[in-house]
């Protein structure tokens, strides 16, 4: 849409293109689905944001400056309006970082799951705590694939203070990823980021 002069016209369908098609812009927001939040895929055309960072308000205002510059399209817009572009195309491109780490994944033969319990958190290992460490990891599995599917159990973890309740969970979720329909092995970089909360004694 241009103007009568032949200028391109300040238009959230304007800037949307902008963002979809020119070099600086095309494919550098995308929606991360398990954060929920909008992320760079690179470093923006202006200082202060790299790759891989959620998006913020100051980065409105950088993008409005951008299109308002006169050596681009000397667009008169909003950080609102730039932000509102940025959501549109960025759903366009959503993405879930852990089901694409999971479908990566190949399973190299070797069962563990039924250990989960016993080798993690020191319980003894029998019949009943190898259901429950399967059926705890198999949920999770299922909830990043299906959210809000149905769950009917949870763990419930019981020691003293200070034996590592807290750590053993964090170490089990960060160490036990799905490799297949019955095995867990070492994460590779995405969930010791995604789950670093779990260290926490409150999470």
């Amino acid at each position: 849409m241009r103007t009568e002069k032949g200028g391109v016209k300040a238009t959230l369908h304007n800037v949307i293109t902008i963002l979809e098609n020119h070099q600086a812009w095309h494919g550098m927001y995308a929606l991360d689905a398990f954060a929920n939040e909008i992320r760079t895929t690179r470093a923006p055309p202006y200082a202060g944001s790299g790759s891989g960072e959620a998006l913020a308000d100051a980065d409105g205002t950088e993008i409005a400056a951008w299109m308002g510059h006169p050596y681009h399209y000397a667009l008169s817009i909003g950080s609102g309006m730039a932000l509102e572009a940025v959501e549109a195309v960025a759903r366009r491109r959503k993405y879930h970082p852990v089901v694409e780490y999971l479908d990566g994944l190949q399973w190299d033969g070797t069962a563990r799951l039924d250990h989960m319990l016993s080798d993690f958190f020191g319980c003894t290992h029998d019949e009943y705590t190898a259901a429950v460490g399967r059926s705890w990891l198999m949920s999770a599995v299922a909830r990043v694939r299906s959210p809000g599917c149905k769950v009917d159990f949870m763990v419930i973890l019981e020691g003293k203070q200070g034996r590592g309740n807290v750590h053993g969970r964090a170490h089990a979720l960060r160490a036990a990823v799905v490799r297949g329909d019955d095995a867990i092995a070492p994460g590779q970089g995405l969930l010791p980021d995604t789950l670093r909360a779990l260290d926490h004694r409150d999470s």
